[in-house]
């Protein structure tokens, strides 16, 4: 785990982020469709599961942004209204790994699980397949436990309904500067099929203009994953 310290004065970022930690406290979230059409037909061809290799894509563009990998003095947050959130120092981790949500089928309960991010899209999707069954019947919430790294990125899928709107909330949450993302059930629309899509982030990390980027990305590397499969 690699956390490098920013150094605020020569950063382009500064006033806005120390408004929207301070003053105009937010974070918000983006809906929008995706289009993935091409990498469900593509990772079915070549063997892959659909979950795990959508967890890599997700996390392959915020491993592209520096602005999605930022944190307060190496943690997750700290209590919102502290004097420290002016003074602790901002950073960023070199990459973050997917932190993903298991369902337990017979109690209907949901384990965090962390695979240690790999730029290789099929090494990684074995890895994340691997740590699926082998805590498949761990029912903590957090079966991994201390072994849990900070340098992480949330994610989350609701594969059963195609929804049109989802909010996330943080109660305390309100230092916590990295992107939690979910998306949902794909559906078949005229031909297509469509993703509903979530990206939360706090104002402080990133303006609409970087998350835009961030889905003109998103959707190319869907659109060409045939490029990342055994390269």
């Amino acid at each position: 785990m690699k956390w490098t310290p920013i150094d605020k004065s020569e950063w382009a970022r500064a006033e806005a982020f120390d408004f929207y930690i301070t003053k105009l406290v937010m974070t918000y979230d983006v809906n929008v469709e995706i289009d993935v059409t091409h990498f469900v037909k593509t990772v079915k061809e070549n063997g892959l599961t659909f979950y795990p290799a959508m967890c890599w894509a997700v996390t392959k563009i915020v491993n592209d942004h520096k602005e999605f990998r930022l944190s307060l003095a190496e943690t997750h947050w700290i209590p919102f209204g502290s004097p420290e959130v002016l003074t602790t120092p901002l950073g960023y981790f070199e990459t973050l790994s997917p932190n993903y949500t298991t369902l337990h089928k017979d109690t209907e309960t949901i384990s965090f699980v962390c695979t240690p991010w790999n730029d290789d899209l099929r090494a990684y999707h074995d890895a994340q397949r691997a740590d699926m069954e082998r805590y498949k019947d761990a029912k903590s919430i957090m079966p991994q436990g201390a072994d849990v790294p900070l340098d992480i990125i949330n994610l989350s899928c609701l594969p059963w309904e195609s929804y049109t709107s989802m909010s996330n909330n943080i109660y305390g949450g309100h230092t916590y500067l990295r992107p939690i993302i979910t998306w949902g059930k794909y559906a078949e629309k005229q031909g297509r099929l469509l993703m509903p899509f979530t990206f939360h982030i706090h104002h402080a990390s990133a303006d609409g203009w970087e998350v835009h980027k961030y889905l003109d990305e998103f959707r190319a590397l869907l659109d060409n994953i045939e490029g990342q499969i055994d390269r």
